[in-house]
């Protein structure tokens, strides 16, 4: 769940573009968000990074998951509901709408969960139903070597469908386990909505930082730019 919200925050308010360029900042939004449109439309779907023994913890929930082989699908079918930037400040939001897409790979899973062990190995395939992503970012430094000082990621969802094998889940026989999975799995994502943004935000924030290290802010945009195709 966290490289999918952490792929869309960056990657999928590129229809902006209609929007005038009035600042150096909203010129770099608009760059990379064209190039990542670009390749959402040309990868779809799209292979995402593999994720090694990611915690997932709160009250009742001591979880540890592997994701392998991962792929997101219909990733570009999403609407840009607002964009707006702060040249003062180098701030910008951006507001958006995917009325569905779909993540799918292998896992395996460990730990316990509402006092029942968990775990499990095998395929899984989760399906978000109209998904709102919002996202604020801050950046300083734009003469000398350009970062983020602050990333800000708030979602929410209808409802979430998951298919998965190989999922134990003790005192529930395989169909009571579907059941919880068609039943619940939305309450549950979203009872995980703070620690999924604010965690999901942070890698964001490191990744997009490294790769811009010690670059001006024209020199990303330049860089960007080079990257979209005609």
């Amino acid at each position: 769940m966290k490289c999918v919200v952490a792929i869309l925050a960056v990657a999928l308010a590129s229809q902006c573009l209609a929007l005038p360029v009035n600042d150096e900042y909203a010129d770099l939004i608009q760059a990379v968000l064209t190039y990542a449109k670009q390749q959402l439309t040309e990868h779809d779907p799209m292979s995402l990074p593999d994720v090694k023994d990611e915690k997932i913890q709160d009250e009742n929930v001591n979880l540890i998951m592997s994701q392998t082989n991962t792929q997101l699908s219909k990733a570009s079918t999403f609407t840009v509901e607002k964009v707006s930037t702060d040249p003062s400040t180098m701030s910008a939001t951006v507001q958006l709408n995917i009325p569905q897409f779909i993540q799918s790979g292998n896992y395996e899973i460990s730990g316990t969960a509402y006092n029942r062990t968990v775990s499990g190995q095998g395929t899984i395939s989760v399906t978000l139903q109209d998904f709102d992503q919002t996202v604020e970012a801050t950046l300083v430094n734009p003469d000398t070597s350009l970062q983020l000082s602050n990333l800000v990621l708030d979602y929410d969802l209808k409802s979430v469908q998951v298919s998965v094998t190989g999922l134990t889940i003790e005192g529930m026989t395989e169909e009571q386990v579907q059941q919880f999975i068609t039943n619940d799995f939305t309450a549950l994502i979203m009872g995980q909505k703070a620690q999924v943004e604010k965690l999901t935000a942070a890698v964001a924030q490191s990744k997009i930082n490294e790769l811009i290290a010690g670059k001006t802010l024209a020199e990303v945009v330049a860089w960007v730019k080079s990257q979209i195709h005609q």
